[in-house]
C-alpha cells in the first residue's frame, strides 16, 4: 500500500473541501494510498483484517485527472449528503433516467460552474455528473447502472 504523501492528502482534502464543501475532518481517521491514478480511501481496522482474496480493503475516493481530481461514484455515494457545494437536486423522474444511465438535458442550467456536479434526489447522493452547456453528462460507470426490467429479460 503507498501511502498519499502528505502534501498530496493536504491538496486532496482541500479540494474536496473548497469544490463540495465536504469538510476536511470526515477523513481524519480514514487512511489514504494511491494506485496508479486512483486514490484509495480506508480505515486502520480493514487494513488489519486477516482477508484472503482480497485485492484492495478500501474504496475508491478519487481519480487524478490532468491537474484535477475527480470524486469516484462510491465516494459520492458516502459522502454527498454532507456536500454544500455543487451540489444538483433531481426529481425522482430524472435521477430514474440517471442511474440507467441517461444523460439529462436540461430547460434552465442551474447556476453552477461547469464540471463535476454530485446529483442528489430527495437528498440522497446518486453520483456525480458533468454539468455542460444543455445538461449533464452521465458518469455512472456501466456497472452501477439500473437497467430496465425489459432489458433483463431480453438477456434470458
Amino acid at each position: 500500500m503507498n501511502l498519499l504523501p502528505f502534501h498530496e492528502r493536504k491538496a486532496l482534502l482541500k479540494w474536496v473541501e473548497e469544490r463540495f464543501g465536504i469538510p476536511a475532518f470526515f477523513f481524519e481517521d480514514k487512511i489514504l494510498f494511491a494506485r496508479g491514478r486512483d486514490i484509495w480511501m480506508t480505515t486502520q481496522e480493514a487494513t488489519e483484517m486477516p482477508l484472503v482474496q482480497v485485492t484492495r480493503k478500501g474504496m475508491r475516493l478519487a481519480r487524478r485527472d490532468r491537474n484535477d481530481y475527480r470524486l469516484a461514484t462510491p465516494a459520492i455515494q458516502y459522502l454527498g449528503s454532507f456536500a454544500t457545494r455543487r451540489v444538483l437536486d433531481i426529481s425522482p423522474k430524472e435521477a430514474e433516467r440517471y442511474i440507467r444511465g441517461e444523460d439529462l438535458l436540461l430547460p434552465h442550467l442551474p447556476p453552477l460552474p461547469r464540471g463535476q456536479v454530485i446529483l442528489r434526489t430527495q437528498g440522497r447522493p446518486l453520483g456525480s455528473g458533468l454539468l455542460r452547456e444543455k445538461g449533464i453528462k452521465n458518469q455512472i460507470p456501466v456497472a452501477h447502472r439500473v437497467r430496465k426490467a425489459l432489458e433483463v429479460d431480453e438477456e434470458r
